[in-house]
């Protein structure tokens, strides 16, 4: 679970750091303290989420909709990420191709634990100067629902064909050789790959190895 509970570590420890250094400038200091807590409620969230493992293994995890504008949590998504980012000069976009101040119901807990973890292994596995795309565009709509597409893109390493198949089980990466170069215990899409269904989702993942890779979903 090592990078899933960095991520908002990372992004609470750099924003406190930032606050404390501009104490007199009120407006840099509130937007710190936005960043701060928008983390440490995806923070509580993921542990609750580690404590209660056994019931994701089993099905038995209960979706808590809610609603909520999906351009609003794409921001503050990015909002959180984005330090990260910049400290390891990989380029992070956000493309929206959807009809916007539309709000949909659904478990954003869950959205934001995948999505994190999608991001979190593109930037774990995309080198310096690199970039990492989200996109949400809509893939369906009717007069009560509509489908949303997820995507993250990068230009990282890339997976081989012959890893393609297994890199959705716990605790396993693309090689010994991922590991021992960037660490990780390789539960992050297993995770993923288990939250998705509850939505009637199912993750997806495209690349060749070098060439970055691309996972997906529909909600």
């Amino acid at each position: 679970m090592s990078h899933e509970i960095r991520t908002p570590m990372n992004a609470i420890s750099g924003m406190t750091e930032i606050a404390l250094k501009v104490l007199d400038d009120r407006e840099k200091v509130r937007e710190c303290l936005s960043k701060i807590k928008s983390s440490n409620y995806y923070l509580l969230g993921l542990i609750n989420d580690i404590l209660d493992m056994s019931r994701i293994e089993s099905g038995k995890m209960e979706l808590s909709p809610e609603a909520a504008l999906p351009e609003r949590k794409m921001d503050e998504l990015v909002q959180m990420l984005g330090p990260q980012f910049e400290q390891k000069g990989v380029r992070l976009t956000a493309v929206r191709r959807f009809e916007p101040d539309r709000p949909i119901l659904a478990d954003f807990l869950r959205l934001d634990q995948v999505l994190i973890n999608l991001l979190g292994n593109a930037l774990k596995f995309t080198p310096a100067g690199g970039d990492v795309t989200l996109t949400v565009e809509q893939a369906g709509q009717s007069e009560t629902e509509r489908t949303l597409r997820f995507s993250v893109a990068d230009t990282g390493i890339g997976i081989p064909p012959e890893s393609l198949g297994r890199i959705f089980n716990a605790f396993e990466q693309a090689d010994k050789g991922t590991t021992a170069a960037y660490g990780g215990t390789g539960l992050g899409l297993s995770i993923s790959s288990t939250l998705i269904p509850l939505t009637g989702g199912r993750l997806a993942v495209e690349s060749a190895g070098g060439k970055g890779a691309a996972l997906f979903y529909t909600l």
